[in-house]
């Protein structure tokens, strides 16, 4: 079992999270330009996102944001702003707790966009599309 924990960041503690883990978060949502880092801040105080972190001990090892999206007969966890140190440590931790999130919410599956080398590190994904250059993955949420 591992010994990284991954919580989703309550509402009241999203400022402050986000302020220790700004430097991975910019990092990660540099990848998603459709918005400045305030902006996506602002969906997760407006209930629109989560705010996730991945910990070992007191050192944040991983940070990212999800929302629920609905659209071509599907309903998924997007997963988007992702970044992180030592991603072997946290990678299988990120993705049991994100399809355990998933059936929990009555997605489908879960997707994210990111370059195909991600598929050497999460491979039980797929690559379905790409996107302003980007691989888009999917895993089945169940």
């Amino acid at each position: 079992m591992s010994d990284v924990k991954i919580l989703c960041v309550a509402p009241d503690l999203v400022d402050r999270m986000a302020e220790a883990a700004h430097d991975l978060l910019a990092r990660g949502l540099a990848t998603a330009p459709e918005a400045t880092f305030a902006e996506h801040l602002q969906r997760v105080r407006d209930g629109k996102a989560l705010l996730w972190v991945a910990l070992r001990s007191d050192r944040l090892l991983a940070a990212f944001l999800t929302e629920i999206v609905q659209g071509d007969g599907a309903k998924w966890v997007g997963v988007y702003g992702m970044a992180g140190v030592q991603v072997h440590a946290w990678r299988n931790a990120i993705r049991d707790r994100l399809v355990k999130f998933a059936a929990e919410e009555g997605c489908d599956c879960i997707r994210f966009a990111g370059r195909a080398a991600w598929g050497r590190i999460f491979r039980d994904c797929r690559i379905i599309g790409e996107e302003r250059g980007a691989a888009i993955f999917e895993r089945a949420a169940a």
